[in-house]
């Protein structure tokens, strides 16, 4: 099997999850979120049979739980949060998650996201400590986003975040609210291509100027092109009256996984707007168009499986 086909298999099982508020979720400090001691797969009837502290803070079977509301995201939609729970496979087998930054490709790439059908609610995996890499296997996973459901979204209505499981004590994951603005149309025959923009574009947490190229505050040029390797999957992005705006790689990612769980999964194209601290961003993402030019200068091709740097 190829690492192409494993990241094909790994997005259709888990189905990415994803979202706080833009950038409420993941700050510098959450993307680097410590675990202590593998928890065993349990039942989700077990799960939901748990007893819960009093407090937002509570220990069941060696997975802590934390609810916090400020950092993730207020009033989860339950409905959604389980429909990202049920985009899992349950498997043993430990992956191996790490920082996009590096050029291996023997695990994959964080930041990573599951979402629900309405990318209302998201299931991200982060590095906790400082830590470089962790494992988790999807079923560590889905067991802690059970408890996470129960305990955070549905009982205390609050994100959360789940720590001390998984194959090395050195992965967390949080349940996280988002605001999308999407809409679908079309269909999308060639969707599995945009696994590799999933996982190689860009994702830094770092604000930019997006913006005409002739402005001088220019840091990324718009309109801008992402596109596979193989040719089949564009993301594109455009401004509103040509007003530059600032915004960081890391929330164009969120919209772009959005994007895929909300239409690419449903084999449909979509467009997300109101991007940018101003709104005066939107992006498209759809298989190649024969009448489209995208040839831009500011085009970044993505190799397969290839690290991307974020700058």
């Amino acid at each position: 099997m190829t690492f192409s086909t494993f990241l094909y298999i790994l997005y259709i099982c888990f189905s990415p999850i994803l979202l706080a508020e833009p950038l409420q979720a993941v700050n510098d400090h959450a993307l680097q979120s410590d675990v202590g001691g593998l928890r065993q797969p349990s039942s989700i009837l077990s799960t939901f049979n748990a007893t819960l502290s009093s407090s937002n803070v509570s220990v069941t079977n060696e997975l802590s739980i934390e609810c916090d509301g400020e950092k993730y995201g207020f009033k989860p939609d339950v409905d959604d949060c389980t429909s990202a729970i049920g985009h899992q496979k349950l498997s043993r087998e430990q992956i191996k998650f790490g920082d996009r930054s590096s050029s291996s490709r023997d695990w994959v790439n964080l930041p990573y996201r599951l979402m629900g059908d309405e990318a209302l609610c998201y299931l991200q995996p982060v590095l906790w400590n400082g830590a470089k890499f962790g494992t988790a296997s999807s079923s560590q996973i889905r067991n802690a986003a059970s408890d996470l459901l129960l305990k955070c979204a549905s009982r205390a209505e609050q994100g959360g975040i789940a720590t001390n499981f998984g194959g090395d004590n050195n992965i967390a994951l949080i349940m996280g609210t988002y605001k999308p603005n999407i809409e679908c149309r079309g269909d999308f025959p060639s969707r599995d291509s945009c696994i590799n923009i999933l996982t190689e574009m860009p994702a830094s947490a770092e604000t930019r100027v997006f913006g005409p190229e002739a402005d001088p505050s220019t840091q990324v040029s718009v309109p801008h092109v992402i596109e596979a390797y193989d040719e089949k999957c564009f993301v594109r992005m455009f401004y509103v009256e040509k007003k530059s705006d600032t915004a960081s790689w890391y929330s164009i990612w969120q919209a772009v996984s959005a994007l895929w769980a909300v239409c690419i999964r449903n084999y449909q194209r979509g467009s997300f707007r109101g991007l940018g601290d101003h709104g005066n961003l939107f992006l498209t993402m759809t298989p190649r168009d024969p009448l489209a030019n995208t040839s831009l200068d500011n085009t970044i091709y993505l190799g397969e499986n290839q690290s991307l740097s974020d700058s």
